[in-house]
């Protein structure tokens, strides 16, 4: 059983996951939501798995706290993506055409940026 080490660190990054955990409950709990409501849900879906992996991180020591980045890269390339969606989006759609030339290139660039990390992490075997 690894050792735990929950400190100063650990509970402040424990605080901020439950922080978006309660947000992204209460976002996703709506009944009817537009785009950009569901956009923001899923900005804070990715603050939230990039928070958990912040805990992660804090709590668990060397070597297996490193493995934390598994869930901080995605969690923050879809918080960032979902973020700039929300920003097409609210408060009225702006240049759809532009938002869905965005979503196919950013869901593009987040698949091969996300290869690469796993890549990358795995030593490219």
């Amino acid at each position: 059983m690894p050792e735990l080490f929950f400190n100063a660190w650990g509970i402040a990054t424990l605080i901020c996951a439950i922080f978006t955990l309660i947000l992204l409950v209460f976002l996703f709990s709506l009944k009817r939501r537009l785009w950009y409501t569901q956009a923001l849900a899923y900005m804070y879906m990715g603050a939230f798995v990039l928070d958990l992996g912040f805990f992660l991180g804090a709590v668990f020591p060397e070597p297996l706290g490193a493995y934390h980045r598994y869930l901080t890269v995605p969690g923050a390339l879809v918080g960032v993506f979902f973020v700039i969606q929300f920003a097409f989006a609210y408060p009225r759609p702006f240049e759809s055409r532009w938002a869905r030339v965005y979503l196919f290139r950013s869901i593009t660039i987040f698949t091969a940026l996300l290869g690469f990390v796993i890549g990358d992490a795995t030593g490219g075997q």
